[in-house]
């Protein structure tokens, strides 16, 4: 390809005037640049190359904001902060064209517009709703004084609604720049549209999971039920699922959301069995107030497990593959009947250590000796006296006998049942588990899974 600067085509065109040509021609056309940031006061050649018998003459070349650029001849006049887009057309074949965005930057310190999005990976045909979270700060009053950019329209694009569609397979990156003042953006990657190829025990193996929900949305309400999606998974309990708030949303062993209280917590989702750094996370908003029985959920969750085994009598439960944690389980079974429940950790702590369980509910003035106290359903039962360490999980209590269920009592989940006075017995958590949670009278002696 010949370039030809703009001053030295001027010059051509000058010493060809009389000539005579038969076809003038552009038979191919482009920008040196995709993108140029500037700054007001400075004056450049047009950057554009292109083919053919013909002169800049048989260019169209049109600015969209000449307050911010101004085409003179073969220069760019460079007249105040902003941006801009610059278009070059040739005349007789408009299906050749190209386009260079500027950017003039000012004298002013760069701000970073910050946003909420959601995720970095969406489905094809999905939308992501990506807000600016400090107009104030910059001085902006709506999405309208933002120019907002897909690098591939193709794969992935803005509508008329500021949500980001996408389109098609691939990866693109966004920018949202803020217009009468260009340095001040945010640029973020994203993923559209496929799980990896590559597969291990029948899940994907590299690269970051796709996470959704089935109706493509981020906030839920407290104390519902939502399914979180990993795209091309078969077995959803093969996945690392962990809340950064487990005071404002629990997530289940099989990726179920439930919203705890009003807030915002971060997802991570993690393969057990792929290579390294195959994984994600999503942010999630909870809203509303949750009603859920928690003392029913507990009984239920924990109760579901009986009879679940170590695998090898080593501290290898699936519980202690929940935890990270290889040694004794009885807490962190606690811990795991919680988080399945949905119920909050402010309300039943979290765990692998039963003194701590206990030092926080005395901190709190929730823990009650046995000799001082009648468990009721929910409470959780604390064995540390003659050398014991143990917990579980009062499922219901008579006159005389305490009945649980508990993890790591011979290597399994099992009912057990206990004298009030039973020796070993220090005494009782008693969480607070709010107005909406009773003892709905959970059997303890029969619990269908």
């Amino acid at each position: 390809m010949k370039k030809f600067i703009i001053t030295f085509l001027l010059f051509c065109s000058f010493l060809m005037i009389g000539c005579t040509s038969t076809d003038k021609t552009i038979t191919s056309l482009q920008f040196d640049f995709e993108e140029m940031e500037l700054l007001v006061g400075q004056e450049l050649i047009l950057p554009l190359s292109f083919e053919g018998s013909g002169t800049i003459d048989d260019i169209e070349i049109t600015v969209d904001n000449p307050e911010v650029v101004q085409i003179d001849g073969d220069q760019m006049k460079i007249k105040s902060v902003g941006a801009a887009y610059i278009t070059a057309v040739a005349k007789k074949n408009r299906d050749l064209s190209s386009t260079l965005r500027i950017i003039v930057k000012g004298n002013e310190k760069a701000k970073l517009v910050r946003i909420d999005m959601p995720t970095n990976a969406i489905r094809i045909g999905s939308s992501l709703q990506i807000t600016i979270t400090n107009f104030e700060e910059l001085g902006a009053s709506s999405n309208l004084d933002f120019i907002w950019e897909s690098s591939d329209e193709k794969i992935a694009s803005f509508d008329q609604n500021y949500l980001l569609k996408g389109n098609q397979q691939g990866e693109v990156d966004i920018t949202i720049t803020q217009k009468n003042a260009p340095q001040n953006f945010v640029k973020r990657h994203i993923k559209v549209g496929y799980a990896s190829d590559e597969k291990k025990n029948n899940e994907p193996n590299s690269g970051s999971l796709i996470l959704y929900t089935e109706n493509d949305q981020y906030t839920i309400e407290a104390g519902v039920e939502t399914q979180l999606h990993v795209l091309g998974a078969s077995n959803l309990q093969r996945y690392f699922w962990t809340s950064s708030d487990e005071e404002v949303l629990c997530v289940t062993e099989t990726g179920i959301l439930i919203g705890c209280r009003p807030g915002k917590a971060t997802v991570s989702v993690v393969s057990k069995d792929a290579d390294p750094g195959t994984n994600n996370h999503i942010d999630i908003v909870v809203t509303g107030e949750s009603k859920l029985n928690y003392i029913e959920r507990i009984l239920q969750a924990a109760l579901s497990q009986e009879g679940e085994k170590e695998l090898t009598g080593n501290n290898d439960s699936k519980f202690n593959e929940w935890a990270h944690c290889y040694e004794a389980w009885c807490a962190v079974f606690v811990s795991w009947s919680a988080n399945e429940a949905g119920i909050p950790k402010n309300i039943v702590y979290r765990s692998i250590s039963v003194s701590t369980f206990m030092s926080w509910y005395e901190q709190r003035d929730l823990f009650f000796k046995k000799e001082d106290y009648k468990p009721v359903a929910g409470d959780l039962i604390i064995f540390k006296n003659a050398g014991a360490s143990h917990i579980g999980i009062v499922v219901t209590c008579d006159d005389t006998t305490v009945y649980t269920i508990e993890g790591n009592t011979s290597n399994m989940v099992a009912r057990r049942q206990y004298s009030l006075d039973y020796e070993t017995i220090t005494g009782y958590a008693h969480p607070n588990y709010g107005q909406y949670s009773y003892d709905t009278g959970v059997k303890w002696e029969k619990y269908e899974k």
